[in-house]
């Protein structure tokens, strides 16, 4: 899960260090330390201490802690959610500033029925989750982008050095047939057009994340559905969603109260798709979902949420339901990275074994 850095506004020139020791410490507050900060924050709270005397108090933990050669993190940001405090913002506009927004989503949802222990216990095991969901998207990334890079790099080996390095030899310029003369023209075409394709392709990749953010509209439906890259993001965003409307349905909060609760704390793309369930009123969530035509966040998803909603317990069943769609999602893309992978050693394999075949004809065109 990724982070944007946001200027405090309040107390960030205050922060040991300054500053840049505060940016470094923002990057390091990654998400395994938050989970740690939301357990710890759970049991200074349980002894029934206020948010402020509790942030107080873990500081203090943390700086009896071993500071390791670039500090602990939170020595240098509870200073500065202190001083926030002090100045009469809530905890749950301070700290969603400094997390990602997948998780915004759901600290906002617990501090809207108070942040309690058993909130934040639940806001960790959310935490960890959308983290494993993130790390297996970016395992399932790599052996897409190195499949591709073999199968670019082969070609390229080809057309730049094998054919140089045979022509160099016999000083003449070589007329090359059968399997060479394929190998020779696939080695060019791939070389000079799939490779810069492919390059555009990777650099393409930020701003299909800025605009899976941004993006509305009835064409977004359509990039929801067939490309993979929006329609992961639609599942995230259902994801983070679940979460916190389980949260706050197990606060008593009807489901319609608890959408318009979460609305302000969302981005642009969630907030539109409560914003069209919740204006039909006359539904019940899941008919108002489905009904909106935005597919979010996803038919099937949307089919179930029908049947927890006449469930005697929905938060468990909201929270069950994530789960499974986690658990879904990261089979899928466990699935995935390893098609791909045995993909591009297949295809390695081949390669090989087709230069192999080839030798006859470059004899022959040798000669």
């Amino acid at each position: 899960m990724t982070t944007t850095w946001i200027d405090p506004p309040v107390g960030a020139a205050a922060a040991p260090g300054g500053a840049l020791a505060l940016r470094l410490a923002r990057i390091r507050f990654g998400p395994a330390r938050r989970v740690d900060f939301y357990i710890n924050f759970a049991f200074v709270l349980e002894r029934d201490l206020m948010q402020r005397q509790a942030l107080e108090r873990l500081l203090e933990m943390e700086r009896d802690l071993p500071q390791g050669l670039l500090g602990r993190p939170l020595v240098r940001i509870i200073p500065v959610w202190l001083d926030a405090l002090r100045a009469g913002r809530s905890l749950s506009d301070v700290i969603v500033d400094w997390v990602g927004p997948h998780e915004a989503i759901s600290f906002a949802a617990a501090a809207r029925v108070g942040v309690s222990a058993r909130q934040l216990r639940h806001l960790a095991g959310d935490v960890r989750r959308l983290s494993d969901l993130s790390r297996v998207m970016r395992r399932a990334a790599w052996p897409i982008i190195l499949t591709l890079l073999v199968i670019w790099g082969s070609f390229a080996a080809s057309h730049w050095y094998m054919f140089p390095l045979l022509e160099a030899e016999i000083r003449v310029a070589v007329r090359w047939t059968g399997l060479a003369g394929w190998l020779h023209a696939a080695g060019g075409m791939v070389t000079t057009r799939i490779g810069p394709a492919l390059l555009a392709l990777c650099l393409a990749w930020p701003l299909v994340r800025w605009t899976a953010r941004s993006w509305s509209g009835d064409m977004r439906v359509l990039a929801d559905r067939y490309l993979p890259g929006f329609g992961l993001y639609r599942r995230a965003t259902g994801l983070s969603w679940l979460l916190a409307m389980a949260a706050l349905l197990e606060a008593g909060r009807t489901p319609a109260t608890a959408m318009e609760t979460l609305r302000p704390v969302t981005g642009r793309y969630v907030r539109e798709r409560l914003d069209a369930a919740l204006s039909r009123a006359d539904l019940a969530m899941g008919d108002a979902l489905l009904a909106s035509g935005l597919e979010w966040p996803g038919v099937d998803i949307i089919h179930r949420i029908r049947l927890c909603l006449g469930s005697d317990h929905p938060a468990d069943e909201f929270r069950a339901l994530a789960a499974f769609e986690l658990e879904r999602l990261e089979t899928a893309m466990r699935g995935l990275a390893e098609s791909v992978a045995v993909a591009g050693y297949l295809f390695f394999s081949g390669f090989i074994l087709f230069v192999i075949l080839a030798q006859n004809d470059f004899v022959a065109s040798l000669r």
